[in-house]
């Protein structure tokens, strides 16, 4: 991994050889803001960079307009703008890459090593309360009639409790629980405890960037 482009893979999701994920860390060198149109924009020239030595082509990827919200879209193809009104994004589609932006919420990888799709979903304390889980789960098993039982979740770092009034972490993976999924691995550094590797928009109090989570069927 080069250095200047910081990024971690998941080792349970790089078993699947037909799937391709990337987690953009702080980059360094970039300077931040509070407006996110602009922090994303400075940002692009290295998740770019991350994504292609993945495989994954930044103008291809589908992303969302992030409202803190429990909508989850399905997607065929890669819209122009991001999907309206929707924090969560979902597909079977090979080669139709998708992206969340967190920066203490948690990135939820969901696949289907069965059936084949894919769906991630951003899941900070509002999404939490409203279940987007829920919503990401059942969107699989209704455009894919994926079971449940088959899924691998995957919860990226967040926020937790040392740091913020609630532990979302923990009410994600109860809320994956209640709706049959059992393959849950959870990677629970703190974003804001570990400031020095992910952008934590608690602890920089808005000034801060966002981490990229990218996930692709290939």
């Amino acid at each position: 991994m080069n250095p200047s482009f910081p990024f971690e893979t998941f080792s349970e999701l790089e078993s699947l050889s037909w799937l391709k994920h990337v987690f953009t860390l702080r980059q360094p060198g970039i300077g931040i803001g509070e407006d996110r149109a602009k922090t994303l924009q400075l940002l692009r020239h290295n998740h770019d960079r991350i994504l292609s030595e993945k495989g994954i082509a930044l103008r291809k990827m589908a992303t969302a307009q992030q409202v803190h919200a429990n909508r989850v879209a399905w997607i065929r193809q890669k819209p122009q703008l991001p999907v309206a009104d929707a924090d969560g994004l979902a597909t079977n589609v090979p080669g139709l890459p998708i992206g969340v932006y967190v920066a203490d919420c948690c990135p939820i990888f969901l696949v289907d090593p069965v059936k084949k799709a894919i769906a991630l979903l951003h899941s900070g304390l509002r999404g939490t309360e409203q279940n987007i889980v829920r919503e990401g789960v059942q969107t699989l098993v209704r455009e894919n009639a994926s079971d449940p039982a088959t899924l691998i979740a995957l919860l990226g770092p967040c926020i937790r409790a040392c740091c913020y009034r609630a532990e979302i972490g923990d009410r994600i993976a109860e809320q994956l629980l209640a709706e049959g999924v059992r393959n849950i691995v959870r990677r629970d550094w703190c974003t804001a405890c570990h400031n020095d590797i992910y952008y934590s928009y608690n602890r920089e109090k808005g000034r801060t960037g966002r981490m990229l989570a990218a996930l692709m069927m290939s």
